[in-house]
């Protein structure tokens, strides 16, 4: 039955382009999620309402849809006073297609893919399961040919299990394109092939360290390589911290305490004994000083809250902090629509700690600001009286 939130000619209007963009993406292509958001064409009572309570009334039908399945709401940013649905987006959850379809009286699409044909046929010891919601397309090969060649995968993992990168076996087996398992991770690979975790082998993750004299007791890690590159070129050899750069360190940040998994790289310049001193840092004392210093926006502050995983004693970095906050208050910011930072999920307060909570309340009192760290005058965080 047609549910009563359905009756409504913008949520109406919006499923049927949600279902018309799924019937020109077939089962096999479905990698990303759909959204719509909140003050899209179809549903801009929200925020532009024709009378008063219009919007009231929208929302209410929104959250009826949500409570049925067919959204999830993905909240952006907003002032703590405003509505939920403001700056937000809806997922379209794609368990509910069918129930849609019938409710709007669209046809439904043909049930078994070639993709899953494929994994019937030849499947084998794959993990049908695992492999049938997210196809890997490979251009210029069928669907049996990729089946074959992740059961020759399979085979090269049991005989020499811990030898093979997942770009050198997708290099390998996929015709040459090394990125083709990018994105699915090592454990969802394994999972899918039916081999045991860990017989892949990750890919070490490299740092870049500057340690000056002074920094043999304190490790500072920054977001951006940019930033980076001026530590490098302007501090003084006073400067208290050993300075790192971990590309894309959010998500390592599990394994960056392993020396199996972590290649520490100094310059040539570095004194032998800095560097033994830094590593013993890093590898040997668990509860070591370290800072963090990111941008200041939701996936900043997400960073950091990675990072303590592995660092428990992590603090924040106040003088970049400061400077950025200062910014913010002069209204030298940005919001999240001239950047591609949309997306970013704003942290909970319970998962922050001492002066990351300031953080996120400056970025919600300024409606939504957000500072890159590149905005900040380096030579400012060498004055003597700066404090951390």
């Amino acid at each position: 039955m047609k549910p009563d939130w359905l009756q409504h000619p913008g949520l109406e209007s919006a499923l049927k382009g949600i279902v018309r963009q799924l019937d020109r993406q077939p089962a096999e292509l479905r990698q990303n999620a759909i959204y719509i958001r909140t003050n899209h064409k179809h549903l801009n009572a929200l925020t532009e309402p024709a009378y008063p309570g219009e919007e009231q009334v929208l929302w209410r039908q929104i959250e009826n849809a949500i409570n049925d399945g067919v959204f999830e709401l993905v909240e952006g940013s907003r002032r703590h006073w405003e509505p939920a649905y403001i700056n937000a987006r809806l997922r379209f959850c794609f368990p509910a297609e069918s129930r849609v379809r019938d409710w709007l009286g669209m046809p439904h699409l043909p049930t078994c893919s070639p993709w899953a044909n494929a994994l019937d046929a030849l499947g084998g010891s794959l993990s049908v399961d695992v492999l049938a919601p997210k196809p890997l397309n490979v251009p210029g090969h069928s669907e049996e040919e990729v089946v074959m060649q992740l059961l020759a995968m399979q085979s090269a993992i049991a005989v020499a299990p811990g030898r093979y990168t997942l770009r050198q076996l997708a290099a390998r087996f996929l015709w040459g394109a090394s990125k083709a398992l990018d994105g699915r991770g090592e454990t969802w690979v394994e999972s899918a092939l039916g081999v045991g975790e860990g017989t892949i082998l990750q890919r070490p993750i490299h740092a870049l360290v500057h340690a000056g004299q002074g920094g043999d007791s304190k490790l500072l890690f920054v977001e951006n390589k940019d930033t980076f590159d001026l530590l490098v070129r302007s501090a003084p050899s006073s400067f208290p911290y050993s300075v790192v750069y971990l590309s894309g360190f959010q998500g390592a940040a599990h394994r960056i305490r392993s020396t199996s998994s972590v290649t520490l790289f100094f310059s040539s310049q570095t004194d032998p004994t800095v560097v033994s001193m830094v590593k013993q840092l890093w590898f040997d004392q668990p509860a070591c000083k370290a800072f963090v210093w990111t941008d200041l926006d939701y996936s900043g502050l997400q960073i950091a809250i990675s990072l303590r995983k592995s660092f428990p004693a992590l603090d924040w970095f106040k003088p970049g902090y400061d400077a950025m906050i200062g910014h913010l208050v002069s209204g030298y910011a940005h919001g999240t629509e001239h950047t591609s930072k949309g997306d970013q999920s704003r942290p909970s307060e319970e998962v922050l700690w001492g002066r990351g909570r300031e953080y996120l309340a400056a970025i919600e009192q300024s409606g939504g600001g957000f500072v890159d760290q590149e905005a900040v005058e380096i030579e400012a965080l060498f004055e003597p009286n700066f404090s951390e």
